[in-house]
């Protein structure tokens, strides 16, 4: 199962990366939240409160996730309702994204499974080091590791439109 975006912020940073953190598709995922609510017919289950999802050394923060699974056509069992996998899962709140060299944050995300894109949006943060780019909307995209952020035009509610912004310290990167 792809579900980590570790090479996010390697990529958005146009910085030479020290150490690319990769993911393999058989890491376990750790999830850990306050409360969890599966929606057997609506193929969700929504984590709560202070919710920590882990997979080696990347890690995903937010208020709520709301993973979206493929419906397997069954019951819960041996096969399990998650048995098909992940389509999507959406974060709200406080919404961070970490590796060992980077951080990633914003108020809402969407990670599409199947294009293989991550989505963040709202006040958009990104650090390594003492470098910082802000936008209000990153669109990323694992398979190529194109990414693009920007900000103003679909601004969210009570944010003023406005240009991307970046701040990069010589010297920073080690």
């Amino acid at each position: 199962m792809k579900f980590w975006m570790a090479p996010l912020i390697l990529s958005l940073l146009a910085l030479p990366a020290q150490a690319q953190v990769t993911l393999s598709n058989d890491q376990p995922v750790q999830i850990s939240s306050d409360a969890l609510e599966v929606l057997q017919e609506q193929s969700q289950a929504i984590f709560t409160g202070n919710v920590i999802a882990t997979q080696g050394e990347v890690n995903m923060r937010a208020e709520k996730m709301i993973v979206h699974y493929r419906n397997s056509g069954g019951t819960a069992g041996a096969e399990g309702a998650m048995g098909k996998g992940i389509e999507r899962i959406d974060a709200s709140g406080n919404v961070i994204f970490t590796n060992p060299a980077d951080t990633a944050k914003g108020d809402f995300a969407v990670y599409n499974v199947d294009k293989e894109t991550l989505d963040l949006t709202g006040n958009v943060l990104l650090t390594r080091d003492k470098n910082i780019l802000k936008g209000t909307h990153l669109n990323y995209n694992l398979a190529t590791g194109r990414s693009v952020l920007t900000s103003g035009g679909n601004t969210v509610a009570g944010q003023k439109g406005g240009r991307v912004q970046g701040l990069f310290v010589p010297g920073s990167e080690k």
